[in-house]
């Protein structure tokens, strides 16, 4: 897998997105729980700052993942993901392809202790 996610407190996380050890850490803090239909994080990291939302919508035949997020990449970081588009294109692919396993591995297990703050 090429992002590992670890519960790091009682309302934060961390996301480690890279391969071989080469990649970025992900700090967030998760500002939003409802189960099992919505989470949003704040990305509080060097790399990565903004919003991500995921909300899950019932759709016909099951549900539906709708990720959002809102990132600040400043000059640098608009021309770097410019220039990357089609690598995270695919990897982002990926890790929707993955996701559901993901998911059903880990139960509630994942979740934050405590509801919406």
């Amino acid at each position: 897998m090429l992002t590992d996610v670890r519960r790091t407190g009682p309302d934060t996380i961390e996301a480690f997105t890279g391969w071989r050890g080469i990649g970025f850490v992900d700090p967030m803090t998760v500002t939003t729980w409802e189960p099992p239909y919505r989470c949003v994080v704040r990305h509080e990291g060097r790399v990565v700052r903004g919003w991500a939302a995921f909300e899950v919508e019932p759709a016909p035949g099951g549900a539906r993942l709708v990720w959002t997020e809102w990132l600040a990449l400043g000059t640098l970081g608009e021309l770097g993901f410019a220039l990357t588009k089609p690598f995270w294109a695919w990897f982002l692919r990926l890790s929707l392809r993955r996701f559901p396993a993901y998911v059903s591995s880990r139960g509630t297990s994942a979740a934050p202790s405590r509801g919406t703050t």
